[in-house]
């Protein structure tokens, strides 16, 4: 029997706050205010890698940009 070890697609908050650079407090804020994308798993708050990074990416300010 073969054993298959993954990372789960889903990632917790400490994860996630990690791979954000944040802190977890800033990410339980972001999520309360429905500012960034995640997944509601019973109580349990859950983010997958390409909510982040389309999150990343959508934030990104190019350069020249102002903000209005």
């Amino acid at each position: 029997m073969k054993i298959i070890m993954h990372k789960s697609v889903l990632l917790d908050i400490d994860e996630a706050a990690e791979y954000l650079g944040l802190k977890k407090s800033a990410l339980y804020q972001m999520t309360f205010k429905r500012t960034i994308p995640f997944v509601k798993i019973g109580k349990r708050v859950r983010f997958t890698k390409m909510q982040l990074d389309d999150f990343i990416n959508k934030k990104t300010v190019e350069v020249g940009q102002f903000e209005d």
